[in-house]
């Protein structure tokens, strides 16, 4: 028998439905001086180590004592506060100022840092780059952005950690830096966060890979970077339904498959498929398979339901997701799911050939997947990609039918991690411990690192591997549905909601999808490719 609290999705679902053009969110990002000391008034919200919340209107801290004024509520029951609380009892706190959270963050406060959007202030500093990056409205990105100098300019090459959401799900990515020039012995980068969340960066690593000219590299979703010499399309392609989409994915030109809205139902298991043809002569055993793509902004809407969902127990959720094993396992289904699942047709069945993470919704990327096969008796390879629907935008898949193998990496020694207020943080960079540099909107890393030397002939690429996770912002506003269903929903109920809705993905997607539901797209032709 399914948990009582899944009824109260279809209440979700018609509340979303009837309120479907009602109000949304403004993220305007609060961005002010940083505190000299770290002293403002309210409100605070904060959630202490034995499950208290706290919600402070005026607070002063006084070493590391936080003295304030308000209310508490604890196990249903709310009651006025007025007292003192040790920081180290604090496991996290929400606050309205993002220099509150600066300036807890300068003492070496450690504690879960989520800001509040929707608040006014000035407007973000100016950052000299040469990528021009369009943010539709209502949505951003979500994970640190990742700059290389390029010798006159610092260009955006992608983002990091976007799925760690959460201590529990921190990670490492990969991202190739093609654009990197040496600059008087140095390499430079930089990481800002630019969104509404907080940022936690465990280690920061550049290595540098060589190849002979005429090779790109890729990394694949292992961290491992590969040479590609020469890519070629797929004969055929056709999506779930049967619509030839060849030439939509034969080459990189900035025309992207995308899942058709319109076809976004229980009965395709809310999955996208894709099926490929590739002509590779029958004695070629392995290759190279280079996705290009772009991932949408389903994740965002996903948050931004669970957090109109709970309201006020949003710190609890973010404890759960990181210590209520349950919770856990079921936020990293949710990522396996939301991952581009590869596999190759082996005559009898379907072999995983490995999957590739949702990765960046500002900036396009390229992934490589390897493939081996056996003995085939047709010169033609057959594979087939999975993903949870309308999570990934696909450009173009490259084949490369030739012998590699994983390049070498280079660790380049760093010489300098500078934060924008100009504290050094190389310590907290170097290694991959439990010592973060924290970013909240508006903060950055430039760091530089020695350049390396390839061998004549060769040319060099560099890669950032960068480990971390981050918080998602809360709104300062909800949805006029979210308002009216959590005014029915008793205290402390919520949570158990939301953990039942994130078990049951038949429960929860239709919510989804009917918020970032989109006019269905012109299909394509339907083709008569190949099924299985």
């Amino acid at each position: 028998m399914k948990p009582p609290f899944l009824s109260l999705a279809v209440l979700v679902l018609l509340a979303v439905q009837a309120a479907n053009q009602g109000c949304t969110v403004t993220k305007n990002i609060t961005l002010r001086s940083e505190l000299k000391t770290p002293r403002a008034t309210g409100p605070i919200s904060l959630l202490t180590k034995d499950s208290s919340t706290y919600l402070l209107k005026t607070y002063t801290l006084i070493g590391q004592v936080l003295a304030g004024k308000g209310t508490v509520r604890k196990n249903g029951k709310e009651k006025e506060f007025d007292g003192e609380l040790k920081l180290a009892d604090i496991g996290y706190i929400k606050a309205r100022e993002t220099d509150v959270l600066k300036g807890l963050a300068a003492i070496g406060f450690t504690a879960a840092f989520v800001g509040v959007v929707g608040q006014s202030g000035g407007a973000a500093s100016g950052l000299n780059v040469d990528a021009k990056i369009v943010y539709p409205s209502g949505g951003g990105s979500s994970c640190p952005f990742v700059y290389g100098w390029n010798g006159t300019a610092y260009t955006l090459e992608g983002e990091a950690f976007g799925v760690g959401l959460g201590s529990a799900l921190e990670l490492t990515t990969c991202t190739v830096l093609p654009s990197l020039a040496e600059d008087r012995g140095g390499v430079r980068i930089r990481l800002t966060n630019e969104r509404a969340e907080t940022h936690y960066v465990n280690s920061v690593a550049v290595v540098a890979v060589e190849t002979p000219q005429g090779s790109t590299v890729y990394a694949d979703g292992n961290g491992a970077l590969w040479p590609v010499v020469h890519e070629v399309g797929a004969n055929v392609a056709v999506d779930r339904d049967g619509n030839d989409i060849s030439e939509l994915v034969a080459h990189c030109d900035g025309r992207y498959w995308e899942s058709d809205p319109g076809r976004t139902t229980q009965g395709t298991a809310y999955r996208d498929t894709i099926d490929l043809l590739v002509d590779v002569p029958r004695d070629v055993r392995e290759g190279s398979i280079v996705v290009h793509a772009i991932n949408t902004r389903l994740s965002e809407a996903a948050y931004g339901l669970v957090a109109d969902l709970l309201g006020a127990e949003s710190l609890e959720f973010l404890r759960a997701a990181e210590h209520d094993p349950e919770m856990i396992e079921s936020l990293r289904q949710w990522v396996r799911e939301a991952a581009l699942n590869a596999y190759l047709w082996n005559g009898s069945g379907w072999d995983s050939l490995g999957r590739l993470l949702p990765e960046a919704n500002s900036v396009p990327f390229a992934k490589v997947i390897r493939w081996k096969s056996g003995f085939r008796t047709h010169d033609a390879l057959r594979l087939r990609f999975i993903s949870l629907q309308d999570v990934w935008k696909i450009d173009a898949f490259g084949f490369d039918a030739s012998c590699a193998s994983p390049l070498v990496q280079h660790a380049l020694k760093l010489k300098s991690a500078e934060a924008a207020d100009g504290a050094d943080v190389s310590r907290r960079v170097t290694t991959s411990d439990h010592d973060y540099a924290v970013l909240v909107t508006g903060d950055r890393i430039d760091m530089t690192f020695d350049a390396w030397q390839p061998a004549p002939g060769n040319r060099v690429t560099y890669a950032a591997d960068i480990r971390g996770y981050l918080y998602e912002w809360v709104p300062a506003e909800r949805h006029e549905w979210a308002e009216m269903l959590c005014a029915a929903l008793p205290t402390g109920s919520r949570l158990p909601l939301v953990k039942s809705l994130l078990r049951d993905r038949g429960a929860l997607l239709p919510v989804i999808y009917s918020v970032t539901h989109r006019p269905a797209s012109t299909a394509p032709a339907a083709s008569q490719g190949f099924r299985r």
